[in-house]
């Protein structure tokens, strides 16, 4: 079985270079309505039994140009987390400060492997060792790192 992993392509939107906190997550709004940047990209001649997509719909635009003329599945689980200001301020600060702080809020990751006794023991190395319904998560450290 082959498995691939799609995010999305690049969004067509111009960030501000200053913002509030409020101006930041109404830019982060606008980002998630955004449609794909218009460019040439070449289709994926691979071959794939299912495509899953997550519920952004330039998600399933990006499925469609790499798939064309084949069938994707949205999947509730795959998710993205949903960018926003870390903090509140009604002082103007450059963008890129809210995309990186907020962008540390949340790094995952995914192990794949072809036993699940190879995948829990890369698991326990990266702490996740919480069982849950078909996959393990890490336990969070404290109660405000969420």
């Amino acid at each position: 079985m082959k498995i691939m992993i799609v995010r999305h392509g690049k969004v067509n939107m111009k960030w501000p270079k200053m913002c509030s906190s409020e101006d930041f997550d109404k830019a982060c709004a606008e980002y998630d309505r955004s449609d794909l940047e218009s460019i040439n990209i070449i289709p994926l001649d691979e071959p794939a039994d299912r495509i899953y997509v997550s519920r952004l719909l330039r998600s399933a635009n990006t499925a469609r140009i790499l798939f064309p003329n084949k069938e994707y599945y949205e999947v509730l689980e795959i998710g993205e987390v949903p960018l926003k200001s870390f903090m509140d301020t009604k002082k103007r600060l450059r963008c890129y400060f809210f995309t990186t702080k907020g962008g540390m809020k949340c790094h995952i990751k995914l192990v794949i492997a072809e036993k699940p006794s190879v995948a829990q023991s890369i698991a326990k190395v990266i702490g996740a060792d919480k069982r849950e319904d078909r996959y393990l998560e890490a336990r969070r450290r404290n109660q405000n790192d969420k």
